[in-house]
């Protein structure tokens, strides 16, 4: 694990460096892709991506010939061998970026097959815009009612005169007389309460006048 992290230190500083030997793929989405390491190496190589728009790099598989074994870092849809590193289905959004196989020889990092994918642009068609033609207005006049005739302006018969005309003169008056009387009951309602409260000594009871002719009790002597 050590050693990975040295490989990947120096990868970050010298990657840039040797990107004029880039092979670049344009692969369909949900295609197998497959590249290839073309020198050989000792022991060891591993391969690292570096994510599309300088995101970062990945660690993403190695591959031992000593031990005839591979590990990759994302089990499923990757593959490794030998010489070879493979995508099973390529995801755009996932799997683009710049591929290579680094190996250690003789104390020496050294590169080889720097690969780019990417993924194919697939044209976006604009549906053309529908013009519609906006459906011309007929202006809708409202037909008048007038004393003595119908809807349609003819003459009305005599019911329809009785209900249309004397109806709209007798409704607004019968309301507003019918107010003007709330008003004045509510008026003396309350001018009857007033004068109930500010003139108390009308409403008491006055003393029985004596008849004519009686005379007056003298009042009793004080002992």
């Amino acid at each position: 694990m050590a050693l990975i992290l040295s490989v990947l230190c120096v990868v970050l500083f010298g990657f840039h460096g040797v990107e004029g030997n880039v092979k670049e793929l344009v692969i369909k989405e949900k295609q197998p892709a497959t590249i290839t390491c073309d020198k050989n190496y000792p022991s060891t190589v591993f391969w690292l991506r570096l994510k599309e728009n300088g995101q970062g790099f990945e660690y993403i598989a190695s591959y031992s010939k000593t031990k005839k074994s591979g590990k990759v870092a994302e089990g499923g849809n990757y593959k490794v061998a030998e010489k070879t590193f493979d995508i099973n289905s390529f995801e755009t959004q996932k799997d683009s970026g710049t591929y290579s196989c680094v190996f250690i020889n003789n104390n020496q990092l050294e590169f080889s097959s720097i690969t780019k994918l990417r993924g194919e642009t697939v044209p976006t068609t604009i549906k053309p815009k529908v013009q519609t033609t906006p459906m011309p207005t007929v202006p809708t006049t409202k037909a008048v009612v007038t004393c003595g005739q119908n809807s349609r302006g003819k003459k009305a018969e005599k019911i329809d005169v009785l209900l249309g005309c004397e109806l709209h003169i007798f409704i607004p008056l019968a309301a507003g007389c019918g107010f003007l009387l709330l008003l004045l009951l509510i008026t003396i309602l309350y001018c009857n309460r007033i004068r109930t409260r500010r003139c108390p000594h009308h409403y008491k009871r006055q003393p029985r006048g004596r008849a004519p002719g009686h005379k007056t009790l003298p009042n009793p002597p004080d002992y």
